[in-house]
This record gives C-alpha cells, sequence and structure tokens, in this order.
C-alpha cells in the first residue's frame, strides 16, 4: 500500500546547494503521517494514523485537531483557501478540516486511499480493490465510478480539471480525459507496485513506487517511461516545483532532488532514518515533508 510515515518537516531553501529539511514537533498523540497538504506557507495540515493535524503558523506549533480510534487517513487535500478534505480508510467518515473548526460526516465512502479535489466542489477518491468515488458537492454524495481494475489504488493526481491518473498495485496506472468519469489503462512497463503520483504542469507528470522505480510522462499520463534513480528503496512521496525540479521520498528518510527532470538526482539530509510518506510545497522554497513515527 501506498503509506507508512515521520514527523513533520519544514523546508527552506535559499539555493540548491544550501538545502536543508528542519524537524518539527508535532503533538504527542500522533503516531505515523502519511499525507501533507499546504494551503499557504503557513498553514499546513497533516493525516494518518487516528486523524489529522495542523499549523496556522508555519509549524511553529501544531494542533490535534481529528482523534478517530483505529481509523486510517491516507490523504489530505484541497483547492479550497481556508478548509482541508480527508476521506477514511477503515471507516466512513469524511472531514471537513477549517482553520478554526472540523466537521465529521458519516456515511462516506470508505477503503479510500486517496483524494484529489479538482476544483473547490468536485473531487475524485480511489482506494482499495479499484475504489473509485466521486463528488461535486463538496463530498455531500458521492458516486461510484467504475474502471475495470480490481488492484489497489494508491494515488490519484489531475493534470488539469478534466485529465487525470491513478496509479497502484502491480504496475496500474489509469487514466481519465473526461474529471473521473472513465478510464482507460495506461501501460506502465512495470509490475512494481505504484505509490505516488504528480503533475506539476498540465502534460508533464511523474510516479514513484517500490523499487525505486519513477516513471515520467510528457502527454498527461497517455504514457509513462522509465527515469532511472540507482536506487531500491520503497518510494513514497514525489511532488515537483515545476517540470524539471522536483523531489522523491522513501525508505530510511530518503529524499532526493533532481533540477533536470530525472536525469539526476542528489539526496538531500532529512535527519531521521523514518519512512518519508508525503512531501508538498507551496513555493519554491517552502515545503513540507511527513513520515512514519
Amino acid at each position: 500500500m501506498k503509506k507508512l510515515l515521520l514527523s513533520v518537516f519544514s523546508l527552506f531553501i535559499l539555493n540548491t546547494a544550501n538545502a536543508q529539511w528542519i524537524s518539527q514537533s508535532t503533538p504527542t498523540i500522533t503516531n505515523n503521517l502519511f499525507s501533507v497538504f499546504a494551503i499557504s506557507p503557513t498553514a499546513v495540515a497533516a493525516t494518518g494514523v487516528t486523524g489529522a493535524i495542523r499549523s496556522l503558523n508555519a509549524g511553529s506549533s501544531w494542533s490535534q485537531n481529528v482523534s478517530l480510534a483505529g481509523v486510517n487517513t491516507f490523504e489530505i487535500h484541497t483547492k479550497h483557501p481556508t478548509k482541508w478534505y480527508i476521506l477514511t480508510q477503515n471507516s466512513s467518515w469524511y472531514i471537513k478540516m477549517g482553520f478554526a473548526s472540523v466537521t465529521l460526516n458519516s456515511g462516506k465512502p470508505d477503503s479510500i486511499l486517496s483524494l484529489h479535489y479538482i476544483d473547490q466542489s468536485c473531487a475524485v477518491a480511489v482506494g482499495t480493490a479499484g475504489k473509485i468515488e466521486a463528488t461535486c458537492d463538496t463530498g455531500a454524495t458521492w458516486v461510484p465510478r467504475t474502471s475495470g481494475n480490481v488492484n489497489n489504488l494508491n494515488a490519484i493526481w489531475f493534470a488539469d480539471k478534466d485529465s487525470g491518473c491513478a496509479v497502484g498495485a502491480t504496475g496500474t496506472i489509469l487514466r481519465t480525459k473526461d474529471a473521473g468519469l472513465t478510464w482507460t489503462v495506461a501501460p506502465s512497463g512495470t509490475s512494481l507496485n505504484l505509490n505516488g503520483i504528480h503533475f506539476p504542469t498540465s502534460t508533464v507528470g511523474y510516479v514513484v513506487g517500490n523499487g525505486g522505480k519513477v516513471l515520467k510522462s510528457i502527454d498527461a499520463g497517455a504514457t509513462w517511461t522509465n527515469v532511472p534513480t540507482g536506487l531500491l528503496n520503497t518510494l513514497n512521496a514525489v511532488y515537483f516545483i515545476d517540470q524539471d525540479t522536483g523531489y522523491v521520498g522513501g525508505t530510511n528518510g530518503l529524499i532526493m532532488k533532481t533540477i533536470n527532470g530525472g536525469l539526476n538526482w542528489n539526496t538531500m539530509m532529512t535527519g531521521t532514518t523514518q519512512m518519508i510518506n508525503s512531501i508538498n510545497f507551496t513555493t519554491p522554497v517552502d515545503g513540507w515533508a511527513v513520515g512514519n513515527g
């Protein structure tokens, strides 16, 4: 499965040579963190085992905003300026978390591993056994979608409002060109589990997975090519600031950076040996990573 995760890290970069990751103190109740998403350089939230945390001061302090015993929340996402959204993996909770409040809604889709909002109202969620659900009323109602796939779908990202891809077990890549209504298989060239995906532009996208696997698309996900990394690490996290500059993260606290579209990679110092599960940037120099422990 996609995720396994660490304490939240604030990243500040003056230039390529001086980049560093700084450990942040999160609430002691927090266990593994699976996803991080920042609305601005100061407003950031993360989600994982038992619920979600947030900071409104760039990580100087954190609050435990949602605590659900025995519940995993694998991804947090939003296109809203002041709210984050979360679907749970092993219950039917749908969480709306704002700057000052949290709303729990029951009876929503479960078995969810990844969630992506296309705009402030419409989102697509994917999960175990090929599950796909869509909403266009900010999660009040969800409509199942079918693709013919029965493999776990670990991550989803949209290149634009219509075109997106979901990735998962045994090299699965599914592509939609109609905002999640219909799906087709995009050959990945691998049978390794694929765990993370990000499109920095409407055409260029990256996928990461087990065995150090990185794939790249330059046609909005229609075709994918292998990007050598020289790694055997499991990679869960990927985020690109632009089509050439980006980060991948995975086992043993690994974060690597490329500035030339994956032709070369530099390993960064993180100060942890925990699994890195998610990376997110709000500006070219303000970023976050979360993981196990």
